[in-house]
This record gives structure tokens, C-alpha cells and sequence, in this order.
């Protein structure tokens, strides 16, 4: 048989869906007498590797989990996801899989494989009591690795590691003598939303875990047309970058970030300086005389230097991190501003939690709001009658990464702000989690569930409130001050207790006490909650799961100047200082 046609009727020789959900990517071998798949099973970031065998190659087959990722596991490699038995020429075997490490795409794993007496391989380094293989950490190479050269060209003039979201047109780019890329300005269709409907986007993989690469940009707009724009983004389904604009008064650059791109999302822009164009005549001293001359319009030029630092944030137990992008910029190649806060280009919520229908109201199911709560730690607390200044604070706080908010309900009109931010929250701040805060009673806990409260929180224990909020599947965090509130919450069904006030029944050693007795309690402290490295770091080593935080994150003075960009500076300052004694 040439491989080049089928040989017989297709048939289904296994069914993975009792024990191996989600098997796919199979690989057939032959060894001795038994016929292998090699297949990954139970989801790319989630699963592990599984071998089925068999005497005929439609089975039946027995099945085996060669290799998995165990809480513990030294080399911090979850998945594994799809993967390969490989032989070198010297007859030694080895296993090629990969690992799902979110923004920072699939990386490919080398791992020693051995066969057993038994017949079955096993991937990785043996498990305990003859149990699955598990990622080794390092390993001696299975033979010599000569330094990498330069990167191999590609069919379009650039190397490989340069590639395109579509299949590109001639006149995209062309590649310049020096090492550069010269980009084309390309027309977008009628219907373009934002960078997710653009075809020429010329793309890199992050090529580690934390690295910092620099370019300069010099953007040279066509004089006949007019708004075109060029730049560099770290493109997601949330993305940002750094852009020039084409103005008649100079080259606009902005700084641009855009959420749950693939919906169509439009962009929010941050105009950040105005170049001014550098012209430069155009002189052709070999044109033929004796006849009319060619006037060429002078070309008008602005020049960039871009920065981007990438850096790895891991969260609390999490082997994939977040990858923190920064973008700065300069106009003399010296000295370089940073451009915003650092960005996360990350998958949106919906594909990393399950969202709950329209009709449940409420964004997320219970447990990945809880999720949410606990993997930020930091919950704003806050209220104002003005919705549109509750807007920019959100934002503000979301720009800072925050991902969890609860907006209070302290004054005549409350639910009326609610309303309107539930709805911006959803469409601007998708990743975030919206609760409502002091809720006394039921109907008032009710109402705000109806009009879609991620979690609902008081400053007591409000018994009528439990039954409601388990019902809808919405957390309920009521206010404890002692253990045996604490414990008649947790019997009530109350997942995440909030102490409060937490400075008054004794700060981080009251939580500290709690936990020695109650080690599973999930605890949110709110009062006495302050930014300052001090204090977040002392609640922190407490154990406490989550703090609320409200006048102290959000001065004044700092409202009354509108300084949302130092609302977000302390955002994710307090995050870093309450999330670094907990990794």
C-alpha cells in the first residue's frame, strides 16, 4: 500500500467516552506482536497521555495512562498534550509532547520513554508503585545539539519565525537589504472592526518566558491617502501595542488595547504624543532632459523606537502564568516612556470558565467566580452615585488587574448605578467578576441577582440571604466576627466568610487564629485593609484568601483629578505586594 487511498470501509475501532474523554490526535505503531495508538485524552491543558493496545488493529484494545502531571510534579508541565514515540538512530526511545502555557503558546516537551516487561511503555520519569510516568524536569539530550544558525528563509523573502494570520499578498512587504521589513499599507474591508479582521499582520511567537526586544519604526504614509496607520501590538483575543496615525499636523501615536477581539469589540485608544513630520525631498539628478519634469511630492517621515518587556506572573499553585507585556516608547532612541500599565493578552473568561445562560443572570457559575475571587485576591470596594465616574474607576481598577469588584449599596439609587455598570462591566471589563455589597435582606439580595450580580456580600450574617443565593448559584459572603459565626455561615453554605471588621476583631492574627482550627475556611478580610506593601504583605502571610479594600485604594484627591492611570499604578502594585507571599 502507497498511503495514497483506503483500503476497505471506515469503522470506528474505539470509543474513549467511558474512560478517556476527549481522546484525539492518535499515532499507530507496530511493536513485536501488539499494534499501539499513542493518543492524548481528558483536554490539551487538562488531560494526559494515554497508549491503547491490541493483537488486531481494530481491536479491542486494552488502555493505559503511560504519563500524567500530579499536584507536586517537579517539572511543572501540565497537560501533556499530544506527543509521539520516537527512536534515534542509536535505538534509543523518546517522547515528544507538548504543553498549553497560555499567551506563551504550546511548548514542546523531550521526554525519556521506556518499555517495559509487561509490554507497555511509559513516559517521562517512572511513577510511584508502578502508576502512570511523570514529566522529568531535565534530562541528559539523546545526542549532540549544534548551535542554532541563522533562521531559514521562507517562501516570501523573510525567515520562518515571520508569519502571517493569512495566506499573504505580494505587495504585504518586502525585506530590505539592512535585516529590516518594509510594510505595505493595505485597505481593510468594509466591515473591519478591529485587528482581528486584518489579514496583514505580521507575527512572532514569544520566544520565552521573559525577554525584552526593541525596533524602531519609521513610517512613511503615502501623501495621497490619509488616516493610515502602522505599529506593533501583542495580539490576542485581548490585545495592545503602540501605533502612529497618520495626520496632516504630524504622526499621532496612541496607545490602543482591545478586549474579546474575535466578538468584534471596538478599540480604546490613549492618543499619547504628536510627532512632528520630518520632510525630505525627492531629487532624481539622472532624469532625462528634454522634457517636461516630473515633480515627486516631498515624503513626510516619522520615526519610533518601540520597547516591549514580556515577564512571567504566576499565580498561587499555577504552572502557567500570566504573561505581564509592557510597552514603552521614545523618540530619540535614548530615552523611553512607558506607555500604560502592563498588559495580560490572554484568552477571554468564556473559554477559560464556563459562562452561565442569559437566563441565570449572573455572568459565571459559582465556582469560577469564586475561582476569580481567590486567584486576585484583591476585591475594590466602592460606591458613588455618579455612574460614569464608577465607569472610569472600574476601568481604572481593571486596567490595574482587578478582577473582582463589588459596588456597595449605600445610597438612595444604588440598584439604578448597578444597572447601568453591570452592563459596562460586561462589555468593557469581560474578565471581571461584578458583585454588590452591603445587602441587608433578602429582596434587596434579590433584586441585584436579578440584575446580574456575580456575588453578593454583607457586613453580617443574614440567614435569609443563604437559601437565595444557593438557589442561584451565586457566592455569598456575609460579615463574621467571631468562630462561631464563622462556622454558622459555613453550615448555612456560606463558601467564602468576610471578617469584618477585620482590624477590630484582632487583623491577620485573628485569621492567623482562625485557620489553625478551621484550616479549609476560605476567608475575605475587609477593614483595616491598606496599599501599602506593609500591610498587604502581613494579611497575606495570615492565610486569608481574599481582601476587600475600598477608600484607601481609590485617595480623593486622586478621584477629584481624575488620575486614573495612578488608580491603576495601585492597583497592581497591591496586587504585587499581597500576591508575592503567596506564590
Amino acid at each position: 500500500p502507497d498511503g495514497k487511498s483506503l483500503l476497505g470501509h471506515a469503522r470506528i475501532v474505539y470509543d474513549g467516552h467511558d474512560s478517556q474523554p476527549t481522546i484525539e490526535g492518535t499515532k499507530f505503531y507496530k511493536r513485536g506482536e501488539y499494534y499501539y495508538i499513542f493518543a492524548p485524552a481528558g483536554g490539551v491543558a487538562t488531560g494526559w497521555q494515554t497508549v491503547l493496545r491490541s493483537a488486531s488493529p481494530y481491536g479491542p484494545w486494552e488502555e493505559k495512562v503511560v504519563m500524567y502531571a500530579p499536584k507536586g510534579s517537579e517539572a511543572r508541565c501540565n497537560g501533556p498534550h499530544q506527543g509521539a514515540w520516537v527512536q534515534t538512530p542509536q535505538g534509543g526511545d523518546w517522547f515528544l509532547h507538548f504543553q498549553d502555557k497560555g499567551a506563551y503558546g504550546r511548548i514542546v516537551h523531550l521526554q525519556p520513554l521506556e518499555w517495559g516487561k509487561d509490554g507497555w511503555p511509559v513516559a517521562g520519569a517512572r511513577g510511584r508503585k508502578g502508576g502512570p510516568g511523570v514529566p522529568v524536569h531535565s534530562q541528559t539530550a539523546p545526542c549532540a545539539f549544534s548551535e542554532a544558525g541563522p533562521a531559514q528563509e521562507g517562501p516570501y523573502g523573510i525567515s520562518l519565525d515571520w508569519q502571517y494570520p493569512a495566506e499573504p499578498l505580494p505587495w504585504w512587504h518586502s525585506a530590505l537589504l539592512d535585516g529590516g521589513i518594509r510594510l505595505y499599507s493595505v485597505e481593510q474591508n468594509p466591515g473591519y472592526r478591529n485587528l482581528w479582521d486584518c489579514p496583514n499582520l505580521l507575527q512572532q511567537k514569544f520566544g520565552a518566558e521573559s525577554f525584552s526586544v526593541s525596533a524602531t519604526l519609521v513610517f512613511r504614509p503615502n501623501p495621497v491617502l490619509r488616516g493610515e496607520t502602522a505599529g506593533f501590538a501583542v495580539m490576542g483575543e485581548d490585545y495592545a501595542g503602540l501605533r502612529l496615525r497618520e495626520t496632516p499636523d504630524g504622526a499621532a501615536l496612541e496607545y490602543f488595547s482591545c478586549s474579546d477581539a474575535p466578538s468584534g469589540s471596538a478599540e480604546a485608544v490613549l492618543p499619547l504624543a504628536l510627532l512632528p513630520w520630518a520632510e525630505k525631498e525627492q531629487n532624481f539628478p539622472y532624469a532625462s532632459a528634454g522634457v517636461k519634469e516630473v515633480q515627486y511630492p516631498a515624503v513626510r517621515e516619522a520615526r519610533l523606537w518601540v520597547r516591549l518587556s514580556v515577564k512571567p506572573r504566576y499565580g498561587k499553585g499555577e504552572w502557567v502564568p500570566d504573561a505581564m507585556c509592557s510597552f514603552s516608547y521614545s523618540t530619540d532612541g535614548v530615552h523611553f516612556t512607558e506607555a500604560a500599565e502592563p498588559f495580560r493578552p490572554r484568552l477571554p473568561l468564556k473559554n477559560r470558565h464556563s459562562e452561565r445562560s442569559e437566563e441565570s443572570m449572573s455572568k459565571f457559575k459559582k465556582i469560577d467566580t469564586l475561582s476569580i475571587i481567590r486567584g486576585t485576591g484583591i476585591v475594590p470596594v466602592f460606591y458613588n452615585k455618579d455612574i460614569e465616574l464608577t465607569k472610569k474607576v472600574v476601568k481604572a481598577c481593571y486596567y490595574g488587574g482587578i478582577r473582582a469588584f463589588e459596588f456597595t449599596n449605600r445610597g438612595d439609587g444604588a440598584h439604578k448605578v448597578f444597572e447601568a455598570l453591570i452592563s459596562f462591566v460586561r462589555a468593557e471589563c469581560p474578565e471581571m467578576a461584578l458583585g454588590a455589597g452591603t445587602i441587608l435582606d433578602a429582596p434587596t439580595a434579590a433584586l441585584y441577582i436579578q440584575m446580574g450580580a456575580d456575588f453578593i456580600v454583607s457586613p453580617c450574617l443574614v440567614e435569609e440571604v443563604v437559601p437565595l443565593c444557593n438557589r442561584r448559584g451565586v457566592p455569598y459572603s456575609p460579615g463574621c466576627g467571631t468562630v462561631s459565626e464563622i462556622v454558622r455561615a459555613q453550615e448555612l453554605g456560606c463558601d467564602l466568610v468576610k471578617v469584618f471588621p477585620a482590624g477590630t476583631v484582632g487583623g491577620p492574627a485573628f485569621v492567623k487564629n482562625i485557620l489553625a482550627p478551621l484550616p479549609w475556611a476560605m476567608i475575605m478580610c475587609t477593614g483595616a485593609v491598606e496599599p501599602t506593601q506593609e500591610n498587604l504583605s502581613a494579611w497575606a502571610k495570615s492565610g486569608v484568601t481574599a481582601v476587600g479594600m475600598g477608600s484607601k485604594l481609590f485617595p480623593k484627591e486622586v478621584i477629584a483629578e481624575g488620575n486614573w492611570q495612578a488608580v491603576s499604578e495601585l492597583c497592581r502594585k497591591s496586587l504585587e505586594w499581597f500576591g508575592r507571599q503567596g506564590q
